[in-house]
């Protein structure tokens, strides 16, 4: 029967802070700080198993590391490789005895491992490689909805400020709206001026729109065409927000409870 050891992982985009811990222990060993390179993660497990070899004879690891920006790319490289891993959501991690003592890479990871040790964590759902792909889509495509939303408003500003105010209809952004700006005779480098943010306006607006009817033809393909039509019975849900839904929390089924949803909702915003 194989021993578990738990290994904990700081990361960090420079460095991985590594710590080994095993029930029974007092506390983590072979604490090493390397490269944030997954093969030295693989490096540190293969020095730790035959140190260990004539101790404990043969071992399995369970490795984890906290949720951050570094997203699930270790998790995936170090599970191609037959290794154990876990993201652990940061705010289930078991505290520390002493919250006055100072924080420190080696120190985390000793308490990822303990965490995982003593099962004091909740992991974090690991998203397909199509949920991803499309959480990333759906991203680009808000993006440039924003940058759409500021040149909109350097547009109406410029022309607030060189004393232009558009009052023939209460809405901006409509045909009419639209052909009072194309209409403007400012002369000289203002015109210029105006003449580049309309050209700015109206390719993000058809680069939104290109954006938006892909995202409808995604929301049709076989994963997701029945869940979205089931979310769109929701008023205000259409097939962007529904997809975005989909591809954010991957399976609902995964939550047990009403409690633990809104818990992962108050996370995600």
């Amino acid at each position: 029967m194989s021993t578990v050891l738990y290994v904990g992982m700081d990361v960090h985009s420079t460095s991985y802070s590594l710590a080994t811990f095993a029930l029974g222990d007092r506390e983590a060993h072979f604490e090493l700080k390397i490269e944030p390179d997954y093969e030295q993660v693989l490096q540190y497990l293969g020095t730790v198993r035959r140190q260990l070899a004539d101790t404990l004879g043969e071992v399995e690891f369970v490795c984890g590391y906290e949720a951050g920006c570094l997203g699930d790319t270790l998790y995936h490289q170090l599970t191609a490789k037959g290794i154990k891993c876990v993201i652990v959501a940061s705010t289930t991690i078991l505290e520390p005895r002493s919250k006055r003592r100072v924080k420190t890479d080696r120190r985390d990871a000793a308490l990822i491992a303990r965490s995982l040790a003593f099962g004091m964590y909740r992991a974090v759902h690991v998203l397909t490689d199509e949920d991803k792909s499309v959480k990333d889509f759906i991203r680009m495509r808000d993006d440039h909805q924003k940058k759409l939303k500021q040149v909109k408003q350097e547009l109406l500003a410029f022309c607030l400020r060189h004393g232009h105010r558009f009052t023939e209809t209460r809405r901006y952004w409509t045909n009419t709206h639209m052909a009072w700006l194309n209409s403007l005779k400012l002369g000289g480098l203002l015109q210029e001026t105006l003449a580049e943010y309309l050209v700015t306006y109206e390719s993000l607006k058809d680069r939104v729109e290109r954006l938006d009817r892909r995202i409808a033809e995604l929301s049709q393909g076989v994963r997701y065409q029945e869940r979205v039509g089931r979310l769109g019975c929701f008023l205000g849900i259409k097939a962007h927000i529904a997809l975005a839904l989909l591809a954010e929390i991957g399976d609902f089924a995964r939550f047990d409870r009403a409690g633990h949803f809104a818990s992962f909702l108050g996370w995600l915003c």
